[in-house]
């Protein structure tokens, strides 16, 4: 920022008014699972003639998602189905097996494996 000879940043999150640096980074958390979370940062500056200005933006932050699983056996025979099932939180699943991509909206999936393979998750 140029004609500013001081800056104060409230980031609205509780965090301590940063006042050293003019362009910081922030990072917001949201521990809060299902729900979104608002903030009003605050930049506050001074020019060299001592006259402030305030700007406020409000951010938006959502809940992070955790894409871990759990298969309903740790053993299969080969032709056998496994249950595999999501934590819920996320609008959207995507599981990924090494033979197939398939976006689903759904939080279990029920798999035939002929053969040992690979199964990530995705959830957005």
């Amino acid at each position: 920022m140029t004609g500013f000879t001081k800056w104060w940043w409230d980031f609205g999150d509780g965090s301590p008014v940063d006042s050293v640096n003019a362009n910081p980074a922030h990072t917001f958390a949201n521990i809060s699972a299902g729900s979104i979370e608002y903030y009003d940062v605050v930049l506050k500056v001074q020019s060299a003639t001592g006259c402030y200005d305030e700007f406020t933006s409000t951010m938006t932050v959502f809940p992070g998602v955790d894409a871990s699983f759990t298969p309903n056996t740790d053993i299969i025979c080969s032709g056998n189905a496994i249950i595999f099932t999501a934590l819920p939180g996320a609008g959207r699943y995507f599981w990924i097996m090494a033979t197939e991509l398939a976006g689903i909206r759904q939080m279990s999936r029920i798999i035939s494996i002929p053969i040992i393979t690979q199964l990530r998750l995705s959830a957005r």
